[in-house]
């Protein structure tokens, strides 16, 4: 029998050990996360310190969480050796070699009238985008092709919800709070701490969560087709037009399976 965790788990021996910190802060540094692992390990201690019955120590966990999900999941070593610039692992296939200079997607689209990016400002503001025709055919195919494979592969298909609570978001690894994080969070009127999901995954691990699996039933596979809401915010050339949007479709497969 599987035990599915309702929280991400975390390394808290590997964080708070003080001779990480520094490979911690390096590895925060070149995610450009907000983490603060001194931050962490300042609460740690006064945790240790601490009596359960003590008025603040509730609160000084809570805060402790709060900082622990803003550390970034550690990254290999190997890239570090890369230094500041990307690199070339190895190329698929052959690249493709044209006897004129081809153009980018942002103007074919534009030409052909298939993308509408600009001049949304009064419709859903920067980073939103109409797609059009031919264009919105070709999503919707897209879509319909995979799903229609994944069913044939023993893929469940769920529909889920993309209002999500704080805690289920958080849960699975996303920052909800601060002025650096792509979650979307609803007026508390609509009802406490919810938010809308990036991702399809996050409601199938909140599904899931909390549930006990028999090794019979794995693997388990699910696949789910929604609307993803991410607060993107860029400002390189190269990714304007339909890259770094504040909402698309996505088709998401979702395993829970053995580690073996």
């Amino acid at each position: 029998m599987y035990n599915i965790p309702k929280y991400a788990e975390l390394d808290i021996d590997y964080l708070c050990n003080e001779q990480n910190i520094q490979f911690i802060a390096h590895n925060i540094k070149n995610r450009k996360g907000v983490g603060d692992i001194r931050a962490v390990n300042d609460l740690k201690r006064k945790l240790d310190s601490a009596h359960t019955n003590e008025n603040d120590y509730a609160l000084t966990r809570k805060r402790f969480y709060e900082e622990l999900f803003k550390i970034p999941n550690r990254t290999h070593p190997v890239v570090f050796k890369y230094g500041e610039k990307p690199k070339l692992v190895k190329y698929v296939n052959e690249k493709q070699e044209f006897n004129f200079t081809p153009k980018g997607f942002n103007e074919i689209t534009k030409r052909l009238n298939l993308v509408r990016t600009g001049q949304l400002g009064n419709v859903s503001g920067n980073r939103a985008y109409y797609l059009l025709g031919e264009m919105a055919e070709l999503e919707h195919a897209l879509v319909n092709h995979f799903l229609e494979r994944l069913v044939k592969n023993k893929f469940q298909l769920v529909s889920v919800p993309d209002v999500l609570s704080r805690d289920v978001v958080e849960s699975c690894g996303m920052n909800t709070r601060g002025q650096r994080n792509q979650v979307y969070s609803l007026d508390p009127i609509y009802g406490p701490d919810l938010c809308l999901s990036g991702t399809s995954e996050i409601a199938l691990a909140g599904f899931r969560s909390g549930k006990i699996i028999s090794e019979e039933e794995l693997p388990l596979k699910l696949v789910a087709i929604s609307r993803c809401y991410r607060a993107e915010t860029s400002s390189v050339s190269e990714e304007k037009g339909i890259y770094r949007v504040h909402e698309f479709t996505k088709v998401e497969m979702f395993i829970i399976t053995t580690p073996e």
